[in-house]
């Protein structure tokens, strides 16, 4: 677990599908490991605190965070950050 002004969110970093980022371009693939974020009552609305228990979570382990990584409300209570984890 790791905690985030005052919440506390379970973090899973698991081997995915690289990730996206948008760019002038377009999109383009941000390769790296999945961060899953839940924590009770997390709604949709919350994905900047999700993807700062993700950085949180990812740099506890002596990974490098990927910010440019786009993240998805996955359903109630979670929150997925595909590639973010380098």
């Amino acid at each position: 677990p790791v905690t985030y002004r005052d919440r506390a969110y379970v973090a899973s970093i698991v081997p995915g599908v690289p990730g996206v980022t948008l760019t002038r371009a377009g999109a383009v693939p941000v390769p790296g490991a999945t961060v899953r974020v839940s924590a009770p009552g997390l709604r949709m609305d919350e994905g900047v605190a999700a993807k700062a228990a993700a950085q949180l979570a990812c740099e506890e382990q002596g990974r490098r965070f990927q910010p440019e990584a786009l993240g998805r409300f996955a359903g109630p209570d979670d929150w997925v950050f595909a590639g973010a984890c380098a």
